[in-house]
């Protein structure tokens, strides 16, 4: 496969990149639609997070390390997947029954990081996690959720949330820094009730891809110094090293709608890579 300079979280970490609204909505764009390819096929990536993310010296954003992938099914599955910090609410609650808005809620997650510089919700353990998801997005009930008591550990969130929010923080979080209806497709992909969790091709059809500014051409997005993780633990839950990637821009092989003009996704398999030591990202769970 194309060999990929970077890994997201290494630019986020150790280049303290700070990408303008065209270069953030370039990147939100490719993994959308690289999501509505898996999705579409009913494939549930499992372990979406920044690390998981490469970027090429031409821009192009790829999907890597299916080593937690599942085809979806109506069978139990784990819920011990993702990466803590993107893990949605029903994976910490404990479902074995989940879709593909797992992987959304990642999603949002990474684009709230690509923002802010720093991860949303940085747990320390999965109850940590849901009390950082409740002080930024209120806490849950079954008016705005009603499934919830239904979830496994639902019991974890009724008695052992401290000071949580009652309100969504996410407008005051990135207040000045990004456009509403930036906020509102985060807050889309981190709704609560994964039923009424926004899908990939909504996103990829959202208002904030229409308004000012355009996503930016791939082509003329900023390029960096080969900053590639070596060797470190922060595949996800299983420690899955295996790596195929999805082009999240069109290369020809499949039709599809919202891509570049060159048509398709690719599927390759992926070595080792050496690079610049990333900083040490904790992983739990």
């Amino acid at each position: 496969m194309e060999y990929a300079e970077q890994d997201l979280a290494n630019l986020l970490d150790y280049a303290r990149v700070n990408y303008s609204q065209s270069e953030v909505k370039c990147l939100a764009k490719q993994l959308f639609e690289g999501l509505e390819y898996l999705h579409d096929r009913n494939v549930i990536h499992r372990d979406i997070k920044a690390s998981n993310l490469l970027l090429t010296a031409k821009g192009i954003l790829k999907i890597a390390d299916f080593g937690l992938a599942r085809e979806y099914s109506e069978r139990p599955l784990t819920p011990s997947v993702v990466t803590v910090w993107y893990r949605s609410p029903e994976l910490l609650l404990g479902a074995s029954r989940y879709t593909q808005a797992v992987d959304i809620w990642a999603a949002g997650m990474v684009i709230g990081e690509i923002i802010k510089q720093v991860p949303l919700c940085p747990g320390e353990n999965e109850i940590d996690q849901l009390n950082k998801i409740a002080q930024l997005l209120g806490v849950p009930n079954d008016r705005i959720w009603p499934k919830i008591h239904t979830m496994p550990s639902y019991h974890q969130l009724k008695y052992r949330i401290q000071n949580p929010q009652r309100q969504n923080q996410l407008e005051i979080l990135f207040l000045g820094i990004t456009s509403s209806a930036t906020v509102n497709l985060i807050n889309s992909c981190l709704t609560y009730d994964p039923e009424k969790r926004i899908t990939a091709r909504q996103c990829l059809s959202h208002e904030y891809f229409r308004e000012a500014p355009a996503p930016k051409e791939t082509s003329m997005m900023p390029t960096f110094p080969e900053s590639r993780n070596s060797g470190n633990n922060n595949s996800g839950a299983d420690g899955g090293n295996d790596t195929i990637a999805v082009h999240g821009k069109r290369a020809g092989g499949f039709d599809g709608a919202g891509g570049s003009g060159n048509g398709g996704y690719v599927f390759d398999f992926d070595g080792q890579f050496g690079g610049m030591p990333q900083k040490k990202r904790h992983r739990h769970g």
